[in-house]
């Protein structure tokens, strides 16, 4: 009996002596491996946890936040940028450093680009000028991206233009086809069975509009496309900007059509 009690006493005296770890007097420092200020909620930085005069030791580093404890075998955390306390400590199997002090790692919400054109509709043989804007912000850079239809992938514009503008230009001052309406008027009625027909040199024509709210849509998707005309039973969201466009780029002139409910 004993024996056991001296090998139990033996045994816990030895792993006390090997579990216990010595806190020494080092102080470790966290740094924000980046130089741009404002961050951004989710962008992609890097903290770094740094131990001077440890010489030479291999440690282990343990990170400590609002929420959570992690340990890594290397000083630098890539993260997620989120607001948030970070401070850490490095370890090895004998002894550990003492806390850092907590590192506040502020970000701000994204910007919302604003866009502004000058017209919705591209005259003949004219142009309009796309304005993108961040408010309350300065030094970005813009890219801009073409969507033809809701029912299309959007395609990177390149662009020579100033950053933040973007000129488009309808370079044929004579339409290449003409664009006519059946029945020639230009308000209509929910309801109302509506023909419009692309005359031209072409057998690709089809028909397209954009919408009061800006949104471009093609017959070929919402009514019924037949040779080079387009028949449509016209809704309150039909009303737009419609003209005729050919495979080759080729563009008529285009109408304007008012859609109102009836009323009794």
């Amino acid at each position: 009996m004993m024996n056991a009690l001296l090998c139990m006493l033996v045994f816990f005296l030895l792993w006390s002596f090997i579990s216990a770890q010595d806190d020494v007097s080092i102080k470790p420092t966290v740094t924000l491996q980046h130089n741009w200020s404002p961050i951004f909620r989710g962008e992609t930085v890097t903290l770094r946890c740094e131990i001077h005069g440890s010489g030479g030791t291999e440690w282990t580093y343990e990170w400590i936040t609002t929420n959570r404890t992690s340990l890594t075998s290397n000083e630098s955390r890539t993260i997620r940028a989120d607001s948030d306390s970070y401070s850490c400590r490095g370890k090895t199997n004998y002894e550990q450093t003492q806390w850092s002090d907590s590192f506040l790692l502020t970000v701000e919400e994204k910007p919302t680009a604003k866009l502004i054109a000058e017209e919705t509709v591209i005259p003949a043989g004219g142009s309009i000028t796309l304005t993108c804007s961040v408010p309350s912000s300065a030094g970005w850079q813009f890219d801009w991206f073409r969507q033809e239809s809701l029912y299309h992938a959007a395609e990177s514009i390149r662009n020579n233009d100033p950053d933040g503008f973007l000129s488009i230009s309808e370079e044929d001052p004579h339409p290449a086809a003409s664009l006519s309406v059946s029945p020639d008027r230009v308000q209509h009625f929910n309801s109302d069975s509506v023909s419009l027909s692309c005359e031209g040199n072409s057998t690709e024509w089809r028909v397209k509009w954009i919408t009061e709210i800006g949104l471009l849509f093609d017959c070929f998707y919402i009514g019924n496309m037949n040779r080079s005309t387009c028949s449509i039973n016209m809704d309150w969201y039909h009303s737009g900007v419609y003209w005729c466009e050919s495979g080759s780029g080729h563009f008529s002139n285009s109408v304007n059509i008012t859609v109102q409910g009836r009323t009794v």
